[in-house]
């Protein structure tokens, strides 16, 4: 995920590449284990993209 994100922006320093990239896999972990634990109806992959959208506005500088 850390190359994909330094593709996207070359001008990021490779630590901070890898920073953002351990956050996003923190924040899918959490969704999942959120998901499994409340018993929530649908798929795992729901869950993790409910929790994504929410990082969305950081990348816009909202």
């Amino acid at each position: 995920m850390a190359s994909f994100i330094a593709s996207r922006r070359p001008a990021l320093p490779p630590a901070v590449a890898h920073a953002i990239a351990a956050a996003y896999q923190s924040v899918m972990f959490a969704a999942l284990i959120e998901w499994a634990a409340s018993g929530a109806p649908g798929n795992a992959d729901d869950a993790v993209d409910a929790m994504l959208v929410h990082l969305g506005p950081l990348a816009d500088g909202e």
